[in-house]
């Protein structure tokens, strides 16, 4: 639920950090409840599950380079759909 290791702290700008994250106790990264509130983080099997819909955003980095052809071609049609 938008947690991330104390690296961050070396690829994220200071003022972000400030402004949207909050560091917890084991110096992990929380991103703030404010804009959690506007975020699904979810895990989703992107060639089973049934798309989401709605998004404004879908993050998937590097997935489709580990996708065949056809299953590339799926994903991209249920992206297409969010």
């Amino acid at each position: 639920s938008g947690l991330y290791p104390p690296s961050i702290k070396s690829e994220v700008p200071q003022d972000y950090l400030s402004r949207y994250f909050n560091q917890l106790f084991d110096n992990s990264y929380q991103v703030t409840k404010q804009l959690r509130s506007m975020v699904v983080f979810a895990t989703h099997n992107l060639i089973q599950d049934p798309p989401f819909s709605n998004m404004d955003v879908v993050s998937c980095r590097n997935t489709l380079i580990y996708l065949q052809n056809p299953a590339q071609q799926k994903v991209m049609a249920f992206f297409h759909f969010a």
